[in-house]
């Protein structure tokens, strides 16, 4: 019985050393993390957001928002709460609720949403920049205006803000963009004119902000510049098209979330970017995760939830799997026969 129980587990050990051996030549892990589907990866965010969230977090979360007049974040905090079903202090909703009520009063006032819209400097907060601001820079005057400023800087020898020339050309030459970049060219150039929006008010990061620098190091003929405007000449007789269609590239990625989420909370999400892979990676947060996409970053973090997009390989785990087998039964027959081999010396 023991020969043929022996005989049984060396037959197997060489079958599993076999498949171990199969599997270890598909490198399995040389890409052991692959892509969630969207479905398998709303629920993972969904289950760890349910986990992650409880009354004591959001309370906190929404008393330093009060207390810091942080508009934004306490309607962040107040919206969470309702989507997780968490019931808060009484006394906390009431001061929120007349908080956010009388700051949307605020902000309604004609003369204060005018002074955003001209100078976004004195808007008081993100929903306010996305209510009066963003509507005029989405047209092609922020674009020419870039443009102009940039055009006074080269003729009188300034430094030209390369940055914004880029992300100009990027909105005006948006139709020529959208077949290099994947988007379409409404995608693109709203993208370019909030990237170029959250630049002026220091919204990116500064890796983010030193990728889109060498991004744009893209050389410009300004003697073209106004033909070009005038319609005469190709935006390709002006700079270069192919370096301007990776920065349309990030910008139809930002607008994805821009326009799953919100013009403001894209604009406060921007400090998790810091790089293009980044971007992608919000971009498809905000399409899985859509209105929700704030609560989970901010409740999970940028680095859990962005891993959550991605799960080990199926490939990977047979390996570890078939890898964890071939060690307990070689353990199980090293036993066997050093056992075997002990016997006479005991008898």
């Amino acid at each position: 019985m023991r020969g043929f129980i022996r005989l049984v587990l060396t037959v197997t050990t060489i079958l599993t050393a076999a498949a171990s051996l199969w599997a270890l030549s598909q490198h399995p892990f040389t890409t052991p993390l692959v892509a969630r589907t969207a479905d398998e990866a709303k629920l993972a965010l969904t289950r760890t957001l349910a986990m992650k969230s409880n009354v004591s977090t959001i309370s906190v979360g929404l008393e330093d928002a009060l207390a810091s007049g942080d508009y934004d974040k306490a309607v962040m905090y107040t919206d969470l709460a309702v989507d997780q079903d968490l019931r808060l202090d009484i006394d906390l909703v009431a001061r929120a609720d007349a908080f956010i009520k009388k700051e949307n009063g605020l902000s309604n006032q004609a003369g204060e949403c005018a002074a955003c819209a001209f100078d976004i400097t004195t808007c008081k907060r993100l929903s306010q920049i996305a209510a009066c601001a963003v509507p005029v820079e989405m047209t092609p005057i922020g674009d020419l205006n870039a443009l102009r400023r940039a055009g006074v800087d080269w003729v009188s020898g300034g430094d030209v803000d390369r940055l914004e020339v880029t992300l100009a050309f990027v909105g005006l030459g948006a139709t020529g963009l959208a077949v290099g970049t994947g988007g379409t060219s409404l995608t693109v150039k709203a993208g370019a004119s909030v990237m170029r929006l959250a630049r002026r008010i220091d919204a990116l990061t500064p890796n983010f902000h030193n990728v889109l620098l060498g991004m744009a190091d893209i050389a410009v003929d300004w003697d073209e510049v106004p033909d070009f405007l005038l319609g005469r000449v190709d935006l390709a007789d002006v700079t270069d098209t192919v370096k301007l269609a990776a920065v349309g590239s990030l910008a139809a990625d930002l607008e994805r979330v821009r326009s799953n989420t919100s013009t403001a909370e894209m604009l406060t999400m921007l400090r998790h970017v810091d790089t293009a892979e980044d971007a992608k990676n919000l971009a498809r947060i905000a399409e899985i995760q859509g209105p929700r996409t704030r609560h989970t970053i901010e409740v999970l973090g940028k680095a859990r939830t962005f891993r959550l997009l991605h799960r080990v390989s199926d490939l990977a785990l047979l390996t570890v799997g078939l890898l964890t087998a071939l060690g307990l039964q070689l353990l199980s027959l090293g036993g066997m026969i050093l056992r075997a081999a002990l016997r006479p010396a005991r008898r």
